[in-house]
């Protein structure tokens, strides 16, 4: 069976789930980041569409060197449509990208050679913050007060929720 997606499997018990499962931070979510990120060209029309409250935050800068901290970034799918849209603008980016651990640790493999691609697995104490970028992410962490309380304590100076 052919899947875009997710895979279809059926299980007994509880007991026999994967450890990971039900998590964004496993070797099935890794693998679908990666085939994203390879066909990226197939996809960029509806990502900028997606992520055009960061292109038009971004835009409205008038800075060379932007620092982006992305909640759930993936391996950088709000990064590409950015870098595209605004590539006619020299800007210089930090786009670090908060990732599950097992994720973050494989796009930096990954993205190995690329310096504007940052992967953590916590959000970052960094100071200077011109964007935090949340799009699709918040409702997946365990305690989103706690996490919005971090990112407004780093006090960028956008935050954007799209």
């Amino acid at each position: 069976m052919k899947t875009i997606g997710w895979k279809n499997v059926i299980y007994e018990k509880m007991s026999d789930l994967p450890e990971d499962c039900g998590t964004y931070d496993n070797k099935d979510w890794i693998e679908k980041q990666e085939h994203r990120i390879k066909n990226f060209e197939k996809e960029i029309d509806l990502a900028i569409e997606r992520n055009k409250d960061l292109i038009e935050a971004v835009s409205a800068k008038n800075k060379n060197n932007i620092t982006i901290v992305d909640l759930g970034g993936g391996y950088g799918l709000s990064y590409f449509p950015l870098k595209k849209s605004l590539e006619s603008r020299d800007i210089i980016y930090k786009y670090n990208i908060v990732e599950c651990r097992n994720v973050a640790r494989s796009a930096k493999e990954f993205f190995l050679n690329n310096q504007e691609l940052i992967f953590h697995d916590v959000i970052p104490q960094i100071e200077n913050i011109d964007i935090f970028y949340i799009r699709s992410s918040l409702q997946y962490v365990k305690d989103w007060k706690e996490t919005i309380m971090k990112i407004t304590k780093l006090s960028p100076e956008t935050i954007v929720f799209s």
